[in-house]
C-alpha cells in the first residue's frame, strides 16, 4: 500500500536515516529532539558539508544548531525551528517538523540524478537493500496532495487555492 502525505514523508525521512547508529525515526515529533536525525539526513545526501564524526549522543543542542546552521547557510532552507523548541519539548510540534523537513525533501531527494544513492556508501552502516528501496520508492506512479506533489517535484496549487481564485 503506497503512502501519502505525511507518511509518505515520514518514510522518505526513515530510509534516508536508516544505517544510522541510534537514529529511528518512528514519528515526526520526538524522534528528532536529538538533532541525530536532522543531521543524519544532511550528511546522506551531502556527507561533504556535515561530517558525522561531530555528531554526539549526548549534545542536543549541538546537533541541533550544527543542523539548523548548514541547512541554512549551505543548503539555503530557511530556519524555521529554533534549538529550544525542539530540544526542550518531550514533544516538539510536528508539524513545524513536518513543515521543517519538506524543505530538506525538496532541497535534498532531486538534488542529483541518482536521489542521494551514491552517498549510501557514507553513512555509519547501510546495504544494497537500503539502495534497492530507494530505487523503487523514486519510480511510484503518480500520486497525489500537497506533500506529494511537492516531493515529486512539482508546484501544484489546492483546489481550495483555485476556488478562491474564482
Amino acid at each position: 500500500m503506497r503512502k501519502s502525505g505525511a507518511a509518505a514523508l515520514q518514510e522518505w525521512c526513515r530510509v534516508a536515516c536508516s544505517g544510522y547508529p541510534g537514529v529511528d525515526i518512528t514519528n515526526m515529533s520526538s524522534a528528532w529532539r536529538d538533532g541525530r536525525a536532522f543531521c543524519a539526513v544532511i550528511h546522506r545526501y551531502r556527507p561533504d558539508i556535515l561530517h558525522w564524526g561531530e555528531v554526539d549522543t549526548t549534545h542536543w543542542e549541538r546537533n541541533c544548531h550544527l543542523a539548523f546552521t548548514v541547512a541554512e547557510e549551505q543548503l539555503g532552507i530557511p530556519r524555521l525551528l529554533d534549538v529550544e523548541d525542539v530540544v526542550s519539548h518531550p514533544s516538539p510540534d510536528r508539524l513545524s517538523i513536518l513543515t521543517y523537513i519538506s524543505q530538506f525533501y525538496h532541497k535534498l531527494a532531486h538534488s542529483g540524478p541518482d536521489s542521494g544513492i551514491s552517498s549510501l556508501s557514507q553513512s555509519p552502516a547501510s546495504s544494497d537493500s537500503e539502495a534497492e528501496s530507494l530505487r523503487v520508492s523514486s519510480s511510484s506512479a503518480e500520486r497525489r496532495g500537497a506533500i506529494l506533489s511537492l516531493m515529486d517535484g512539482r508546484r501544484v496549487r489546492s483546489v481550495s487555492c483555485h476556488a478562491r481564485r474564482r
